[in-house]
């Protein structure tokens, strides 16, 4: 098995500005280690796999986001 974690035919948003698209996203050791169109990375590749038809993902987004405003002034 090539990864950890695949995430099949998930309708990326990467953030770019590029139109979602459907795709596969492989994680290995925790970091994402393949980005494919839907259906390229076979479920065979990966300990696990994850069918997301019909799920968003946004690979590599971060919630910066807290409750102490206050951070963002100093």
């Amino acid at each position: 098995m090539a990864y950890d974690l695949l995430f099949q035919d998930a309708l990326l948003v990467d953030g770019s500005g590029a139109a979602p698209a459907a795709g596969d996203l492989a994680v290995e050791a925790g970091r994402i280690a393949r980005i494919a169109p839907a259906g390229a990375i076979p479920a065979a590749a990966a300990r696990r796999a994850i069918p997301c038809a019909g799920l968003a993902l946004a690979p590599g987004f971060i919630d910066t986001h807290t409750h102490d405003d206050r951070a963002v002034l100093d």
